[in-house]
């Protein structure tokens, strides 16, 4: 009963109280799951590349038709928009909106901080193209820490993140 009565008065903590106070941000450095990644990134598909996909192809271009007579600039009607929005989320908060849901960030693979905007950039360009090649999107699968080719190349690292 003396044990009920410490904890209860805060004189001593439970076991999951102490690991849950114990862990700051800072110690959140787990790389995420290569699931979560996944997931994170059709989130992302969803809630930035759809709207720019509707905004290029029906209004920039008039539709179906106007977009298939000018796939090239279509496209980077699409892309170069969500290549400047995602680089700029990952540089002020290390997260889109898709890992944010996940819980994940993307810091630095050296000292666990923001990245910095060449760091943004190359890994969004890099994942961009690593989309396109079977080699790229089976890269995490074979590793320990699960990193992709962009993070690699990048020095970044996508790491479990809580959200307060």
């Amino acid at each position: 009963m003396a044990r009920w009565r410490d904890i209860k008065q805060g004189k001593k903590k439970t076991k999951e109280s102490q690991s849950l106070h114990s862990k700051k941000k800072e110690d959140f450095s787990l790389n995420a799951s290569v699931l979560t990644q996944i997931k994170a990134a059709i989130t992302d598909l969803f809630m930035l590349i759809m709207p720019l996909m509707y905004l290029s192809i029906y209004i920039l271009l008039g539709g179906r038709e106007g977009f298939s007579q000018n796939i090239l600039i279509g496209w980077g009607y699409i892309l170069i928009p969500y290549l400047i929005i995602s680089v700029i989320f990952l540089m002020t908060k290390g997260q889109t909106p898709g890992l944010k849901a996940y819980e994940v960030k993307v810091v630095n693979n050296k000292n666990k901080q923001n990245i910095n905007i060449f760091q943004a950039i190359i890994r969004q360009t890099i994942s961009l193209l690593t989309t396109i090649s079977i080699i790229g999107l089976l890269f995490p699968f074979f590793r320990k820490d699960h990193r992709t080719i962009q993070d690699i190349i990048a020095s970044t690292a996508v790491i479990d993140f809580p959200n307060t």
